[in-house]
């Protein structure tokens, strides 16, 4: 994911009392208590699908959160977030394009061929 999505992806967590330090993740609430990536996912992932932005930018924003992150969790989310959508949204959606298919392989070696998904992502997901 190129740095432009990891960099909103971290000051969207700003926005929402979270920090990068050293060790981990802190919140603002408190500052002395250190976060673990996985516990921020848990906490806040979900939330970028209720942000008020149109259905690309929350994927975007979604897939920051991952490359950031680096935790499973996110990618749950999304998947949540596209499930929701099917029942009331099924035929609008998001065409995700593979970035550098070039360097995708089967983790044999052997290159995988990507195909452009259409993933459906609601304006507002509730939960």
């Amino acid at each position: 994911m190129e740095m432009q999505a990891v960099e909103a992806a971290r000051r969207w967590l700003a926005h929402q009392g979270v920090s990068q330090v050293r060790d981990g993740w802190v919140s603002d609430e408190k500052p002395d208590v250190l976060l673990t990536a996985n516990h921020v996912a848990h906490s806040l992932a979900g939330d970028v699908f209720a942000e008020d932005l149109d259905a690309a930018d929350q994927v975007r924003l979604a897939f920051g959160l991952l490359d950031l992150l680096n935790e499973y969790w996110v990618t749950c989310e999304i998947r949540f977030a596209n499930e929701s959508a099917e029942g009331s949204h099924r035929g609008s959606g998001v065409v995700l394009e593979p970035v550098h298919p070039q360097r995708v392989d089967d983790g044999l070696g052997v290159p995988v061929r990507l195909q452009p998904q259409t993933v459906a992502v609601p304006q507002h997901v509730g939960r």
